[in-house]
């Protein structure tokens, strides 16, 4: 029977890279949203103040 691999442990930087990338997509993503009409300005609030809420905002 093969050994287990010892689990991988990522420091906070990588966590922080990858918080910022999600970010990132997030705001393109919603951008598109809005300037395709799709998003009205309360839903928009609502995204924000989620995205705040998870730490995710400035």
């Amino acid at each position: 029977m093969p050994e287990n691999p010892e689990p991988m442990t990522f420091g906070t930087d990588f966590f922080l890279m990858v918080q910022d990338m999600i970010k990132t997509e997030v705001r393109n993503y919603m951008s598109r949203l809005e300037i395709n009409g799709i998003c009205s300005q309360s839903e928009g609030n609502i995204i924000n103040a989620a995205i705040n809420g998870i730490g995710m905002g400035d």
